[in-house]
């Protein structure tokens, strides 16, 4: 956790799919789906090549069923956001968020022991070059922000509790605070 809030995930899509091809020459091939044409090259099972958007990919399969993992090897396009208008600004969940960004964990953890779930406007944090994870005012969001408060405040047991009961509610942002309180690097074991 450190010094990150939270916000959203930048994950590929679906990455199983079904492909058709033609061998071109050697080991270059015509590929055809849905969006169009593209081009590979590689052995049987593991293919580099360019998307009909013109994204570059690789590609490893079964040789022969057409079934194959596919993984863009291009960076994630970002996810359009809007500001969040002036009223929702002054909202309990934004002026948790704006406390904890303000370094003031003490008022984030005040603000969120009071916070229901409600509609608001969520926060995208960028946690390194690939992830960003979104919080939204939602019980997930409300647990992992006041979480990272009482942490910050060095409560590290409190700040345990409201991770796992998140967890085990089903937060996943929650599960991975928790095994990060742990000092884990496999799954958390909520208790």
């Amino acid at each position: 956790m450190g010094s990150s809030p939270y916000g959203r995930v930048y994950i590929d899509g679906m990455p199983w799919g079904f492909r058709r091809s033609l061998r071109i020459a050697g080991p270059l091939r015509l590929n055809f789906s849905k969006s169009g044409l593209g081009l590979s090259m590689g052995i049987p099972g593991l293919h580099v090549g360019i998307s009909p958007k013109r994204r570059p990919y690789l590609r490893a399969g079964i040789p022969g069923t057409g079934i194959y993992y596919r993984k863009s090897l291009s960076k994630p396009r970002p996810v359009h956001t809007r500001a969040p208008k002036p009223a929702e600004l002054e909202t309990p969940w934004m002026k948790a968020v704006n406390a904890l960004l303000d370094n003031n964990p003490k008022l984030c953890a005040d603000i969120t022991q009071t916070l229901t779930p409600s509609k608001g406007p969520a926060v995208h944090i960028e946690v390194d070059d690939d992830v960003v994870v979104t919080l939204t005012p939602d019980y997930c969001g409300i647990a992992v922000l006041r979480a990272e408060a009482l942490e910050r405040l060095g409560d590290k047991d409190e700040a345990l509790k409201v991770a796992d009961a998140a967890a085990q509610a089903g937060c996943h942002v929650a599960q991975i605070v928790a095994m990060e309180l742990r000092g884990q690097t496999g799954p958390a074991t909520p208790g």
